[in-house]
């Protein structure tokens, strides 16, 4: 059994099913048996109980999991090591769950790479979020197509288009394989660093989803009501005439790998392959 002489505290956060819970409990013993401070929160829970940085989070669930870990740490992340336990995983990789000894003590004696993710500032005029998957601008007047502008600003050059259409998604590479790839935009490997924006049923044939530069600064204009959502949550109702911000923030978040290169773009049209039903 390994000692640990970097890792002193961990979170625990699980999806309240009984396989993940039984996860869980196995990853507890492993962390406090290689002397961790550990404490466990239900993945609904953590938006109100974790507030202290910590070496470690085991976020043992699905992709919703990791996105409320980074609501929780919004700026500075803790290392994140990732064990699935849901039906949408694409976030995560197969590490051997069922060997959670042997997954600790990889992490512990330092057996592991980290892959950073780079994750969205939006700022409204009323609060600052931060995206690890997309913002959506999604319009609460349904039935009729709002007006939208958008200005794309990066060193050197500036561009302003507009459409009318249900909404705007701004995602980032991760989240490109989400509500992005719904609407028809680009699958993104996580490598590159970039910026999607797709519009939502837009009225205007010639408009498509476009990829911007990280060093963009994206200002959104809204002519209509509309509901932002960061990644997947309701935050805000907006008002005719407000404007989003949304640029790329460099503060990452931090996830443990364990078994090397993934194929993403595999996983992601695995997972979403057509089912017909004879």
């Amino acid at each position: 059994m390994r000692r640990n002489s970097y890792f002193k505290e961990a979170y625990i956060v699980y999806r309240p099913s009984e396989k993940c819970i039984e996860l869980a409990r196995a990853a507890r013993r492993a962390l406090i048996s290689r002397g961790v401070d550990v404490e466990t929160f239900w993945v609904d829970d953590i938006i109100r109980g974790a507030r202290k940085y910590v070496d470690l989070i085991v976020g043992i669930g699905g992709d919703g999991t990791l996105l409320k870990i980074s609501r929780v740490y919004p700026e500075n992340t803790p290392l994140i090591l990732p064990i699935p336990c849901g039906r949408r995983t694409i976030l995560y990789e197969d590490i051997g769950a069922d060997n959670i000894e042997r997954v600790i003590d990889r992490v512990i004696s330092g057996d592991f790479v980290i892959e950073d993710y780079d994750r969205l500032h939006v700022l409204s005029p009323r609060a600052s979020y931060y995206a690890l998957n997309e913002a959506a601008l999604i319009s609460i007047d349904h039935g009729r197509v709002l007006r939208f502008e958008l200005e794309i600003v990066t060193p050197g050059m500036r561009s302003h288009l507009f459409f009318y259409g249900d909404g705007i998604i701004i995602s980032t590479p991760a989240g490109s394989a989400a509500y992005n790839l719904s609407v028809g935009g680009s699958l993104m490997e996580y490598s590159i660093s970039g910026i999607s924006v797709a519009p939502l049923n837009p009225m205007e044939l010639n408009i498509k989803p476009i990829i911007v530069s990280r060093l963009s600064k994206l200002l959104i204009r809204i002519h209509g009501h509309v509901d932002l959502y960061v990644d997947g949550e309701n935050m805000e109702s907006m008002e005719k005439g407000s404007e989003l911000l949304v640029e790329m923030d460099f503060r990452s978040f931090r996830i443990i790998r364990l078994s090397g290169r993934r194929d993403v773009a595999k996983k992601v049209f695995d997972r979403r392959r057509l089912f017909f039903v004879q």
